[in-house]
């Protein structure tokens, strides 16, 4: 018996050599296609090698990148769940939403309508108790003990195009008289406009000017007639409009109840604490009013509230107002700066009850001076002042309170400037 090969296990040894031969060829080609399924494994391997490299490259990462495709969320409508949900949002959710809040509201006091067509709705105040929605598209504000009394007087506020324009309101009134109309500062009088339920039609402004209309709901007169107290509709001055001079560590803020500046200062030797009208005056002829009251009434040589006319150039004032010292008096006097007193021109013991209307009529060569008790009617003092004499110009006008020897505070609750005098 021959040998056994140490090939054997790998070759069949038979003697018959055709037998070997087709056993060979069978067992060469199981081979091969091992081989060729092997190498097939390694093509798809790096395949999918590329395929993964090929992921990464593209992945996008938490910041920075930009994805160029759409991603798919499901879609959830917008509600309560969405509180605290970190989850993202669909386009379609979010357009809803925004749909649903769309539109404009109207703003009724006790069911009464009084302005329509409001986009945006601003509560302020202490006084705000609860907000509540009945669920047919009714919001009730409910204002409790706490809150200031809202303000009877509206405003609107335009642009001018430089041509006639009309100009809504939002109360029906019936004559020029009844609502107050400023443009740039100044009172425009009833001849350069005209009224017609709730539009104003102003006849004449200027591209860019800025306009004013005020009134009151309660139906009274906002003009030279008067309210239902009988008195002139007040302009309440806010301090945005002002700037203060020769400030020290006086302070000039907007009145918690909304009626006017608070202007005050703690003891000083001749100083004047000066609101400054930002507005600038018109042309003359003009007239600058003001309503102001003291608060703080103790002896002192203080003017408790006063109204300013004042030349910019050359530092001068006149300085009219109630001098508060040992009794009331009716004061105007000469300054040559914020600190330094000239000269007198009414040193006169008045009852002047407060609070009081002040003014000085400008017609552009001269100087009057006028006080009311109600901002209607004007006493017109005798003496004039020659502009030429002392201020030599005038191109700024205001407030102010004058410190000397004890604090100073006044309230001043109206300032206007009218075309023409008074």
């Amino acid at each position: 018996m021959a040998k056994p090969s140490p090939w054997n296990w790998m070759v069949p040894v038979v003697d018959d050599s055709k037998r070997a031969t087709k056993e060979f060829l069978f067992w060469l080609t199981g081979a091969l296609g091992t081989a060729r399924t092997a190498e097939d494994a390694l093509d798809e391997a790096e395949e999918a090698k590329e395929l993964a490299q090929q992921a990464l490259d593209t992945k996008v990462s938490k910041a920075g990148d930009t994805m160029t495709g759409d991603l798919q969320v499901p879609d959830e409508a917008y509600g309560p769940s969405w509180d605290g949900s970190a989850e993202v949002p669909t386009k379609n959710a979010i357009y809803d939403a925004l749909q649903d809040v769309s539109g404009s509201i109207s703003v009724a006091k006790d069911d009464t309508v009084i302005v329509s067509d409001v986009t945006e709705l601003n509560f302020e105040g202490s006084g705000i108790a609860s907000v509540t929605d009945d669920g047919s598209g009714k919001a009730t504000v409910t204002i409790e003990g706490g809150g200031s009394t809202p303000s009877p007087i509206w405003e609107v506020t335009d642009t001018g195009t430089g041509s006639s324009q009309n100009v809504t309101i939002p109360v029906s009134v019936s004559n020029e008289e009844d609502i107050l109309v400023f443009v740039n500062g100044i009172r425009y009088p009833t001849s350069d406009f005209s009224v017609s339920g709730t539009t104003v039609t102003l006849t004449t402004n200027s591209s860019g000017d800025d306009i004013r209309v005020l009134g009151v709901y309660n139906g009274g007169s906002s003009g030279g007639g008067g309210g239902g107290s009988g008195e002139r509709t007040r302009v309440i001055p806010k301090v945005a409009d002002f700037s203060l001079q020769n400030a020290g560590t006086t302070t000039a803020v907007d009145s918690p109840s909304g009626t006017g500046i608070l202007l005050e200062g703690p003891s000083a030797s001749s100083q004047i604490r000066f609101l400054k009208y930002n507005a600038g005056l018109p042309s003359t002829p003009y007239a600058v009013i003001s309503r102001f009251a003291p608060l703080n009434v103790a002896s002192g040589a203080n003017y408790q509230g006063c109204l300013i006319l004042r030349n910019s150039a050359n530092g001068r004032l006149l300085i009219m107002g109630n001098y508060m010292s040992s009794f009331g008096q009716f004061l105007v006097q000469k300054w040559g700066s914020y600190t330094s007193y000239s000269s007198s021109i009414y040193t006169t013991n008045v009852a002047m009850n407060a609070p009081f209307w002040w003014g000085f009529n400008n017609d552009g060569t001269t100087i009057e001076f006028i006080t009311s008790h109600d901002g209607l009617d004007w006493y017109h003092w005798g003496t004039k002042e020659a502009i030429s004499t002392y201020l030599g110009a005038v191109d700024e006008a205001g407030m102010a309170i004058m410190l000397n020897g004890s604090n100073g505070s006044a309230i001043f609750q109206s300032f206007e400037i009218v075309n023409g005098t008074l």
